[in-house]
């Protein structure tokens, strides 16, 4: 875990000061955080999500397919929404029948 979140600081262009004080913790738990000598607390990682972070990454090594920092309007291709609506619904309902349902619905809008 250590490794993907001293990437992501990287990839934020963060220092670690920076991903500290938004944290409210010390220099040194990021220093820990990065060396894996101590776990992230679940209310922290809301915070890095909310800087940016991609918590999936963070966690499992794997990116998250959906963008962690907020894309305008305008740049929002329809396959994303789509991609990212079929994440939601796939979430909520529990038949994939519904799923596939509700995405086809959505296609011809």
């Amino acid at each position: 875990m250590e490794m993907y979140f001293k990437n992501e600081r990287i990839r934020l262009n963060l220092k670690q000061s920076d991903v500290a004080e938004k944290c409210g913790v010390s220099l040194k738990t990021i220093t820990n955080w990065e060396k894996g000598s101590n776990s992230i607390p679940s209310d922290k990682l809301v915070v890095l999500a909310e800087i940016g972070f991609d918590i999936q990454y963070i966690i499992i090594g794997k990116r998250c397919s959906i963008p962690t920092k907020p894309t305008p309007l305008d740049q929002i291709t329809k396959e994303q929404l789509l991609d990212t609506l079929e994440l939601v619904l796939k979430n909520t309902l529990k038949q994939e029948a519904e799923v596939k349902t509700a995405i086809e619905k959505i296609k011809t809008l």
